[in-house]
């Protein structure tokens, strides 16, 4: 918890099975990322689904 500087995440988010699993992961990086530490997120994927990762990153990372 609250332990790692940085967090890379390079294109993976984007074979989330569904929002829920795509939420569950950003919530795990931010949980395990440290207050000021850096979050990498490498989206590898088209554009419209890009803007619906991001909108789901939004959301995860407000919950938080």
């Amino acid at each position: 918890e609250d332990s790692m500087d940085a967090v890379i995440c390079c294109a993976v988010l984007h074979f989330s099975d569904d929002a829920a699993a795509f939420g569950r992961a950003v919530t795990e990086m931010g949980r395990v990322l440290a207050a000021g530490g850096l979050l990498f997120a490498r989206l590898a994927s088209i554009a419209t689904r890009y803007r619906r990762c991001m909108c789901l990153t939004h959301a995860a990372v407000r919950e938080r």
